[in-house]
């Protein structure tokens, strides 16, 4: 599967994380499964933006989320609206 995964570096426990170690950590994980994931950390403030472009790709088959409460429930509330994974 194609996965694309949206990082908010302003949420949650993300603030604190070491963004690119994490990012690697997440690639190599989903790559040693047989999945391509694009990873994208982002700011809080183009965290919609870059929602709205993973929900929209045709060829994303699966958008993670990673952030704090509020990028979970704004991924959540997009993919249902989307019909999306």
């Amino acid at each position: 599967m194609r996965f694309r995964a949206i990082l908010n570096r302003d949420g949650g426990t993300l603030k604190s994380t070491d963004i690119d170690r994490f990012s690697q950590h997440i690639t190599e994980s989903f790559e040693a499964n047989g999945h391509d994931v694009d990873v994208r950390p982002v700011e809080g403030d183009d965290l919609i933006a870059a929602l709205e472009k993973a929900f929209n790709d045709s060829e994303v088959e699966g958008v993670i989320a990673g952030g704090g409460d509020g990028t979970v429930s704004a991924a959540g509330a997009m993919a249902l609206a989307a019909e999306q994974p």
